[in-house]
This record gives C-alpha cells, sequence and structure tokens, in this order.
C-alpha cells in the first residue's frame, strides 16, 4: 500500500513538472533575478556616422568591454559596478613623452542603482566620474601648450562640447553611457508573447524648447522557452503633428518669415526614429545582446543631412 502511495506521488509530481516546463507561454517578464557577488563581462560597440547630402562626411566608433558586478543588493534595490578601461594613454594627438602621464585615467567605474526588479535609478559617482574628466582635459591641454602643438586649437573646439556634456548629472546618464540607459530599458515590464506593448515617448527637441511627442511600440519576435531568451523590438516614431511644429519653429529661429516659412515647409524633411533590439535570458534575467540605433534625417532649408548613432552591448559567454 505504501508503494502504491508512494508511486502515485512520484508520478503526481512528474507529470506537474512536466506540464510546467510544456505549458505555453503567454507572457514573459523581464526581472532582475541577481545576487550580490554576481558579474558578467560585456562588450560594448558605439558608432556614429555623419551624411551631408548623399556623402560620408564623417564616421566614429569606439568599444570597451565592461564588467557588471553586483556589489549589494536589498530588498528594494541594486548597486551595480560597470568597470572598463579606457585607451586614454593611446591618444594620437599626445606626444609619446607624454603617454605614461595618461595612464591613470585609463580605468573607469561607474556606480548606479536600480529597483528590485532592475529598472535603473541612476548614476551615484557621477561627480567622480566628472572631476576625471576636467583633471584629464586639464592635464592634456597643458601638455599640448608645453609642447606647442598644432592640435591645441582642433582639440579644443572637439572637447568643449563633451565637456559641457560631463558637467552634469543628465548628460553622463543620458549621453556618456547610453549603454546602461539601453542595457536597463526592458526591466519590470511583463511583455506578452501576442500583444504589442504601445506608449508615448518624448524624444529631444534639437533646437531647444519643448521635447516633440511620438508613438512607440515595442514587441516580442521570438521565444526560446528551452534555453530561456526572448527578443524584443521597440521602435519609436516622432508623430506628424509635432514634427511640423518642430519644423515652422526651426525655420523661423532661422529668420525666415511667414511667406518664407511656407514655402521652405513644402520641402522640409524631419525624421526622427529609434528601433532597439534586446535579446534576454529571462530566467536570470541578463541580456545576452541588445542594440539601440538611432536615425535622423532632415532636409532644411534646402541642407540635407542624416545621422545614424548604434549602441551594442553584447555578453560575453566564457
Amino acid at each position: 500500500m505504501k508503494s502504491q502511495i508512494l508511486l502515485t506521488f512520484l508520478f503526481l509530481v512528474t507529470f506537474t513538472l512536466f506540464s510546467q516546463e510544456n505549458e505555453e507561454l503567454t507572457a514573459i517578464p523581464i526581472v532582475s533575478y541577481w545576487s550580490k557577488g554576481d558579474v558578467y563581462t560585456f562588450l560594448v560597440k558605439k558608432s556614429k556616422k555623419t551624411w551631408k547630402e548623399e556623402d560620408l562626411s564623417k564616421a566614429d566608433s569606439s568599444e570597451y568591454t565592461a564588467t557588471f558586478t553586483v556589489i549589494d543588493s536589498t530588498e528594494t534595490s541594486y548597486t551595480i559596478k560597470w568597470e572598463f578601461e579606457n585607451e586614454y594613454s593611446n591618444l594620437s594627438m599626445i606626444p609619446s613623452k607624454y603617454q605614461s602621464n595618461f595612464k591613470k585615467y585609463q580605468k573607469n567605474e561607474v556606480i548606479y542603482t536600480t529597483d528590485e526588479v532592475g529598472v535603473f535609478q541612476g548614476i551615484k559617482n557621477w561627480k567622480e566620474i566628472s572631476q576625471q574628466m576636467k583633471d584629464f582635459y586639464s592635464q592634456l591641454l597643458e601638455v599640448l601648450k608645453t609642447d606647442e602643438s598644432e592640435n591645441l586649437k582642433t582639440l579644443k573646439n572637439m572637447l568643449d562640447p563633451i565637456m559641457k556634456i560631463y558637467s552634469s548629472k543628465e548628460g553622463i546618464e543620458q549621453l556618456v553611457f547610453k549603454e546602461i540607459y539601453y542595457f536597463h530599458f526592458p526591466y519590470g515590464v511583463e511583455y506578452s508573447i501576442a500583444e504589442p506593448l504601445e506608449y508615448e515617448e518624448e524624444f529631444p527637441n534639437l533646437f531647444g524648447g519643448d521635447p516633440l511627442k511620438g508613438l512607440a511600440k515595442i514587441e516580442v519576435i521570438g521565444v526560446d522557452q528551452e534555453n530561456e531568451i526572448v527578443t524584443l523590438l521597440n521602435t519609436k516614431n516622432i508623430n506628424e503633428a509635432d514634427t511640423k511644429r518642430f519644423l515652422m519653429e526651426a525655420l523661423k529661429k532661422m529668420g525666415f518669415k511667414d511667406k518664407e516659412v511656407e514655402e521652405e515647409m513644402k520641402k522640409a524633411k524631419y525624421i526622427f526614429t529609434d528601433e532597439n533590439k534586446f535579446v534576454f535570458y529571462y530566467g536570470p534575467g541578463v541580456p545576452a545582446f541588445v542594440q539601440g540605433k538611432r536615425l535622423v534625417d532632415m532636409n532644411l532649408k534646402g541642407e540635407i543631412m542624416k545621422i545614424e548613432e548604434i549602441v551594442q552591448v553584447e555578453l560575453i559567454l566564457e
């Protein structure tokens, strides 16, 4: 009798587990199931290309390897250390005899927090990051000034706008470390496999003023239930009314009169789109691959310009 009860119990447990494993998913939450001491390594790539008319006028790219470490975990938050190395000492504009002085700037770490499900909250050590960049900038200018380098004026023109970005918490979080923004974007939401999630989004106004409103959508485009992998696609577009408002305001700031604005509007164009892809291991809540892609395509005052920015974060499996 005892043997029969035991066999029945084992059958029910096995059947239940089998049913759970083979149950068809209807929604997938992206939640951080991390613990203090967890460590992951990621390859980060960034690129920015600018076209004027049909010609590629500028192309910049960089990459680094980052170590993601959970240094603290509570019931309501995680503290993360994002550590990487910069190639500051290899800048071609630094005379070789001074390059050893810049090795102290190679190691960088960003300390930031998330809530209990992985939603980004903010960078804690942004002031230290800002000061490190200021020190690097000042020392670099001193070296080039001492060496009477021809690169001094070019460097100042290039780095002054960057230093403005590094002077604020918002600039460091939103512009310097876009990879961390993209990394944490999907967290804290349960995504329906059948129904896309649609919402309103705001885009930066390149000429200042009120942000531009648009529509955004995030949808599940692939699920590997056996390996607990989900692929999400996030698309964003500015709505037509705000696009028209932006173009008219931009033309008026350029000094165009009402009739001239009306004429220019017939050929003006402003397209601002995001297409972001997220491949996640939803079991531990860790991204396998993230790509943020932003495209700006503009025809204003007869000048045609296109800008493409891509940020990629890829998990390195050992």
